[in-house]
């Protein structure tokens, strides 16, 4: 008896494949046996000779290793395979990530020589090569010193190619060399006496610009055709030339892992002042610790910026003890806008009376706000004074930011399904829907007065949802469309990934795991027995990346993949 699904036409069935394709930072299709597309061709062989005959699945690849000792990489197994993947696209523009972890421990620079080459070859590449529309390159320090080298020497050369990513670890062994680099220590036995020109003139089409090296690095000119632009700062000098090579830049993200050096001095003068008169998206990712300084560097950051057509601002904090808490020092930057903010994300950072006072008043447009506490475990009190000060309280003229439409919230005891904050959830959506239909009362002898905002979207932990349909027994959440936020592991994704080339930790924990539960062998736990039974000794966050590098590790005692 025929399956009902191979009497499906050829082309439906190619597209339920390419539904089927998960894609890694929603562009690069992991190589995985047991994932889309590569378990299509171990199916059947119609499934197989279809799924070869459909470019539309090979034109992405994610080629992500992070095993620990002894199986290390086989950079030119994985070369051969980039090669088979990319030619079965057939000359469709492939988005191609190369992303390793700490290759150091595996031997030495001669055995990287396949993974430079490769690296080469992609950005530029002979004649005949396949066209690429993404390319992101992530790799330890001193193998990304190589790539750049090599990329100076033979400028990246791509008529499509859109976005462009270069990520290097720093925990290796030109650490020394970076930190003189940032201090411009000249006279330190480490300082690099060399730069890297990066020429993108090459690159016609590139509109997404990622970096992050901390080394010395310079564009060899200016490319106005960049919008999107992502840059880790480590000194001010490679602030300005970062914007100078990209001066029209609409969306900005700038990490910042350590305090600023260099420029300004305490007294910041206009030739200081940076005006991105473009920009509309503004993301800030800070590691910024309070004793190594980066309390002032923050600081004069914001003074430094003037963002007058700001739409979008999102703000996350990596949490530790000494991290410094800059939502105070938003209104550096908030008053200087034209108050046109429409989109506040809040990541990590404990709340407190001052962004009330300062920061809520400068955000008359907002219609979308979120905070999320994944990692710093803020005394729940905080989150529902916050909340508090969300409602309309009866008396004033309006409810803070008085536009507001989506609401996102994500907290340790949401995600354990507790039911505090669902009352006080319920009064913000009530007092607010009551401020709305006093307005519309107001307003209804006016048939042109448009209707006044109300929130519309609660954005909620997965376990909270059914909290709140418990909790709401009058129905106030009638015509609010409640969603699900995405977890805490998915969203600290870039945190578990490979950029940091250490997994040392993580191999340490998964062992000790195994010796606590008696397992030997490959044994691969399920997220579900994860979180049920180390949920409260690690955290969900660390038991995903125990759950990637298990995966990966398992990978690499099958043997060859099949490509």
């Amino acid at each position: 008896m025929t399956c009902h699904i191979n009497r499906l036409a050829p082309e439906l069935l190619c597209m339920i494949f390419s539904a089927c394709i998960e894609r890694h930072a929603g562009h690069y299709a992991a190589a995985s046996p047991t994932k889309a597309p590569l378990v299509f061709l171990r199916v059947c062989k119609r499934w197989r000779a279809l799924a070869l005959r459909a470019p539309e699945l090979w034109s992405s690849l994610a080629l992500r290793r992070r095993v620990g000792p002894p199986h290390g990489f086989d950079f030119a197994r994985d070369a051969h395979a980039l090669q088979r993947w990319l030619a079965r696209a057939r000359g469709r523009p492939a988005a191609v990530q190369l992303a390793y972890g700490d290759i150091k421990r595996y031997g030495n620079v001669l055995m990287w020589a396949p993974l430079v080459h490769t690296a080469r070859a992609l950005l530029a590449p002979g004649p005949g090569a396949p066209p690429l529309a993404r390319a992101h390159l992530a790799l330890p320090d001193d193998c990304m010193e190589r790539v750049l080298a090599a990329l100076a020497a033979a400028p990246p050369r791509h008529a499509g190619l859109r976005a462009l990513a270069l990520r290097s670890s720093r925990e290796g062994v030109l650490r020394a060399r970076y930190a003189a680099y940032w201090r411009a220590d000249a006279a330190a036995p480490h300082y690099p006496l060399y730069t890297h020109a990066l020429d993108l003139a090459g690159l016609p089409a590139l509109a997404e610009l990622s970096v992050h090296f901390p080394g010395p690095l310079r564009f060899a000119g200016s490319y106005a055709g960049v919008r999107t632009l992502r840059v880790a700062l480590f000194s001010w000098d490679q602030f300005d030339a970062y914007l100078r090579a990209c001066p029209a830049v609409e969306h900005l993200a700038l990490e910042l892992p350590e305090a600023l050096l260099g420029r300004p001095s305490v007294e910041l003068d206009d030739s200081d002042v940076v005006r991105l008169a473009r920009v509309r998206t503004l993301d800030l990712h800070s590691a910024l610790s309070a004793p190594n300084g980066g309390t002032f560097a923050l600081a004069c950051l914001f003074l430094r910026l003037r963002v007058p057509r700001l739409a979008v601002l999102r703000v996350r904090r990596v949490a530790r003890d000494d991290a410094v808490p800059f939502l105070p020092m938003l209104g550096l930057l908030l008053e200087r806008t034209e108050l046109t903010l429409e989109r506040f994300e809040m990541y990590d950072f404990p709340l407190d009376a001052r962004i009330t006072r300062s920061v809520l008043p400068l955000l008359p447009e907002l219609r979308h706000l979120a905070y999320r506490d994944a990692r710093t475990g803020a005394p729940p009190g905080l989150l529902s004074a916050f909340l508090g000060t969300l409602a309309w309280n009866g008396t004033d003229d309006a409810p803070p930011l008085p536009r507001l439409e989506t609401l996102e919230l994500d907290a340790p005891e949401m995600r354990a399904g507790r039911t505090r904050f669902a009352l006080e959830l319920l009064r913000v959506v009530s007092s607010r829907a009551a401020y709305a239909d006093a307005v519309d009362a107001m307003a209804s002898t006016n048939n042109n007065a448009k209707r006044a905002p109300r929130v519309r979207e609660l954005r909620l932990p997965a376990a909270y949802l059914h909290v709140m349909r418990r909790t709401d027994t009058r129905g106030v959440l009638r015509g609010v469309r409640l969603e699900r936020t995405d977890g805490a592991e998915d969203m600290y994704e870039e945190d578990c990934n490979l950029d940091d080339g250490d997994d040392s930790h993580a191999m340490a924990l998964l062992a000790g795991r195994r010796r606590a539960r008696g397992v030997v062998g490959g044994w691969a736990p399920s997220r579900e027995t994860w979180d049920s039974a180390g949920a409260s000794s690690v955290g969900a966050a660390q038991f995903a990346s125990l759950l990637e590098v298990e995966a990966m590790t398992q990978t690499a005692e099958e043997g060859s993949m099949e490509f």
